[in-house]
């Protein structure tokens, strides 16, 4: 599978009363975005693929799409420090790295600048699938794909620059033709990944 993601994005911040940011001040904060994409994209297990495959070998064919969409996000902020936030919306970060989600989460700010964030994605796995995508001989069914995706967000741990961001997901392909066999695509995703920061103007670290 080939596929190729270019993303602008465009930004315009509202607030209300003003712009809240954790740890600043305390009250609602939102941001209104609009993405433009592009991708492009060759495989025979994509649903916009054709539903009968002739063969196993078969070249899939070129499924290009162009995306226009407004995306945003909105959040309150409180607590004496105003160290706790409540979010819903998506993140200028994951779009960067062409990942589009909704996430609702909760995030608090450590005196020390430790900061937890946890959320929950309910529609980065959900999409569709063909039921039977490898049957060469009746058309193609296509079903839905269900999943839910929890993510914990650990960052400057202890008040370093050493920050952790942890991920779970499970999905289900409804009516799975595989289901039971080493082809089931029903299953459990797990993602760990570690970030530590260094200025090179403050080497040695």
């Amino acid at each position: 599978m080939n596929l190729k993601l270019t993303t602008l994005a465009a930004s315009i911040a509202i607030s209300a009363p003003a712009m809240a940011t954790l740890g600043e001040a305390n009250g609602f904060s939102g941001e209104i975005s609009v993405i433009t994409g592009y991708s492009s994209s060759e495989s025979n297990l994509d649903t916009n693929s054709s539903a009968n495959l002739t063969s196993l070998d078969a070249k899939p064919e070129s499924d290009d799409n162009f995306l226009a969409a407004p995306l945003g996000s909105v959040a309150y902020t409180f607590g004496s420090r105003s160290e706790q936030q409540i979010y819903m919306g998506t993140t200028r970060e994951d779009i960067a790295v062409g990942t589009v989600a909704l996430q609702l989460g909760y995030k608090y700010l450590f005196p020390s600048r430790m900061q937890i964030n946890l959320s929950y994605l309910p529609t980065v796995i959900e999409g569709e699938a063909w039921q039977n995508p490898y049957d060469t001989v009746n058309t193609r069914t296509e079903t839905d794909v269900k999943g839910n995706a929890y993510r914990m967000e650990i960052n400057n741990v202890a008040g370093s620059l050493l920050s952790f961001d942890l991920a779970y997901g499970d999905k289900e392909v409804e009516n799975d033709s595989w289901q039971g066999t080493y082809l089931d695509r029903n299953g459990s995703t797990y993602q760990a990944k570690a970030k530590y920061v260094c200025l090179l103007a403050e080497l040695p670290c």
